[in-house]
């Protein structure tokens, strides 16, 4: 019996021994062709934040057969983008990390070299290639404050998110908003603000105000490229006078990139009557300007451009406007923060100085003379309204203003462009019909580009134009058509790589979404990316691009499902 138990075991060990030896084989005999398991990215799909590209083969390949071209991207135009080649995974993943980073919503075409050869001898045989889109990816949102739950919010309140907020292309900057009542103007609100630094991330909430039982006005935050940060706001109190309403106190807080926030501050024009704050807008190292409107000793209105130096404070003067300040109308002001400044207004009656008048501001030379850009008598049904100003480094400026006389049914979109050393162009009609949504924009190397919704029945379209010297402006592109949900142009920044990107807001079916589109001076205008639903009553506060880190940051504002809060929120977008 001990006999044959002792054969049952041999038997049954020499069996697992076979079996062993059987698969010992099979795992040593490679596969006898090269083949690609799988990439990364997968086709159309977003590449990840890192900008990296990953192929993984069924072989380990040879490593004398990795060189620094066998493994590249090409644009639409063919041009190759190369960076650093590393084998992983025992030789079998081949990962590529771009030298430079890749332009937002373009298709790319990923390509593996046909002298990439396994270590048992196979080869590719034939490049191997495949497509991939470069879309944006998002962060998790941060919520910038904790909810805010208005204490008597009802459907008769008509109470909107009360915020500002602005950053640079480095993402420094800063958002405020407003806590307090929930009546509509709210009393006795107190403004908070948090500081966002490209490395360190965004500072602790603080108060800059406190209840005083004053209206305090939201705030306007401009931000220059070092990192320099001027607030302003208004505080609106009883006037002493009995026959006058109100006394509007402006004060403001400076913060230097250097050593932080100064001292709380009064602002230019202290003790007027009327005051309406245009700006600040960053001029560079440190300084500002802006626009506001007072009363005189007489009770005339005035336009007043105000100067701040970090180092002597505050400087004013009357804005060098033509005709009685009475008669103006819309007023824009822009800046680039190389010293020049674009003052525009409309002026509403006089048959010598109605229609469109343009003034530029030089830190080292002042104001240039006032130019009259366009002129037809306004009746009090017609509309001549300034929509948008534009200026790059260079000074060259683009604006962009609605037109309605007798014999126009609806408004109609009308340019100029600036060339520094030539002046204005004369007035030129862009577009007819338009939805009152309209944006001009100049970029660094000068391309001239106007956006404008459509008009009804086509509220929801989106077109742009492009504006060629000497040949005006080109057909429209339309971007896209909805005829049931008005489209909104929220912001356009361009990219350290010459790109344009737009974000709108557009609605269908009741929600709200953000959508982010890229133009591209070679590739045109790409289709654009879903950002997400912003639920009920958003509100869009600002977004930026900056040079180093992620690609997009946006900051926007929204009230929750309860209808009895507001969020504050950012996202990064890779």
């Amino acid at each position: 019996m001990q006999t044959q138990t002792k054969q049952i075991i041999l038997f049954s060990l020499f069996c697992l021994l076979l079996l062993a030896g059987c698969s010992g084989d099979s795992d040593s005999t490679p596969p006898d062709e090269l083949l690609l398991e799988w990439t990364s990215p997968e086709a159309a799909r977003a590449i990840e934040p890192s900008e990296h590209l990953v192929a993984r083969f069924n072989q380990a390949l040879d490593a004398s057969t990795v060189s620094a071209t066998a493994f590249w991207v090409e644009t639409e135009n063919g041009d190759r983008l190369y960076g650093d080649i590393s084998l992983n995974a025992g030789g079998r993943e081949l990962e590529l990390v771009l030298d430079e980073p890749l332009q937002l919503l373009i298709q790319y075409e990923a390509v593996l070299h046909r002298d990439l050869t396994s270590e048992a001898g196979h080869g590719l045989g034939e490049h191997h290639r495949w497509t991939f889109v470069r879309d944006i990816v998002w962060s998790e949102p941060d919520e910038l404050a904790p909810a805010y739950m208005p204490e008597d919010l009802d459907e008769s309140s008509n109470y909107r998110v009360r915020s500002s907020a602005a950053l640079n292309r480095q993402g420094a900057g800063l958002i405020a908003w407003a806590e307090g009542t929930a009546t509509f103007p709210a009393e006795g609100q107190v403004f908070h603000t948090r500081h966002h630094d490209p490395v360190l991330g965004w500072s602790d909430p603080e108060p800059i105000t406190e209840h005083t039982g004053a209206l305090h006005l939201i705030p306007d935050i401009a931000v220059d490229e070092a990192g320099n940060i001027l607030l302003t706001w208004q505080v609106r109190e009883s006037h002493p006078d009995p026959d006058t309403s109100w006394l509007f106190i402006p004060h403001y807080r400076y913060y230097s990139a250097e050593d932080g926030w100064h001292d709380l501050g009064n602002g230019p024009g202290e003790g007027n009557t009327r005051s309406l704050s245009v700006g600040p807008e960053p001029l560079g190292d440190g300084r500002f300007i802006g626009q506001y409107l007072r009363n005189n000793e007489d009770g005339e209105r005035q336009w007043i451009y105000a100067l701040f130096d970090p180092d002597t404070g505050w400087s004013t003067d009357d804005v060098p406007i033509p005709g009685e300040s009475a008669d103006i109308g819309t007023v824009d002001f822009t800046a680039n923060g190389q010293g020049d400044a674009l003052f525009a207004w409309q002026q509403r009656v006089g048959e010598a100085t109605d229609g469109q008048w343009m003034l530029q501001y030089h830190a080292d030379t002042g104001w240039s003379d006032p130019h009259h850009m366009t002129s037809w008598q306004i009746g009090p049904d017609h509309d001549m309204t300034i929509r948008s100003l534009a200026l790059n480094d260079d000074g060259k400026a683009a604006a962009l203003w609605a037109g309605q006389d007798e014999q126009l049914a609806s408004p109609m979109l009308w340019s100029a462009i600036y060339e520094p050393g030539e002046g204005w162009s004369d007035a030129e009609q862009v577009t007819g019909e338009y939805g009152r949504e309209a944006l001009i924009t100049v970029a660094p190397e000068g391309e001239v580009l106007a956006l404008n919704s459509g008009n009804t029945p086509y509220r929801g379209s989106l077109y742009a134009r492009r504006y060629e010297s000497g040949q005006g402006w080109q057909a429209p592109e339309t971007l896209t058509q909805n005829l049931s949900y008005p489209t909104n142009i929220m912001q356009a920044r361009w990219d350290d790589d010459g790109s344009l990107v737009l974000l709108t807001l557009e609605a269908s079916d009741g929600e709200r979404d953000i959508v982010v589109w890229v133009y591209h001076p070679e590739q045109g205008w790409t289709n654009g990316s879903d950002f997400g639903r912003m639920r009920d009553n958003p509100q869009f506060l600002t977004f930026v691009l900056p040079i180093q880190g992620p690609r997009i940051m946006m900051m926007w504002a929204y009230e929750g499902p309860d209808h009895q809060s507001y969020h504050f929120l950012s996202s990064k977008g890779y």
